[in-house]
């Protein structure tokens, strides 16, 4: 994987705008699928979210990404 590190990467004024804000991912080379992303702010971790398992191209069954809809759902458009 390749490992991408920033300090305080946004210079806008949102929630995570701090100049301590750090963030790190790791990307895999072959896919670049992002395999690690980490955010800390003030040496603190607030975020931290890893891929456990990588199948790509897997095949899927039919209706895997099937939904039904709750009885009295409200669709909004």
């Amino acid at each position: 994987a390749i490992t991408l590190e920033c300090d305080h990467p946004r210079s806008t004024e949102l929630p995570g705008d701090r100049p301590d804000f750090h963030i790190s991912i790791a990307v895999d080379r072959d896919t670049g699928v992002i395999l690690r992303l980490v955010e800390s702010i003030g040496g603190e971790v607030t975020r931290h979210a890893e891929v456990i398992e990588l199948s790509p191209d897997v095949p899927l069954p039919p209706g895997v990404f099937s939904f039904v809809f709750p009885t009295g759902t409200t669709m909004l458009y």
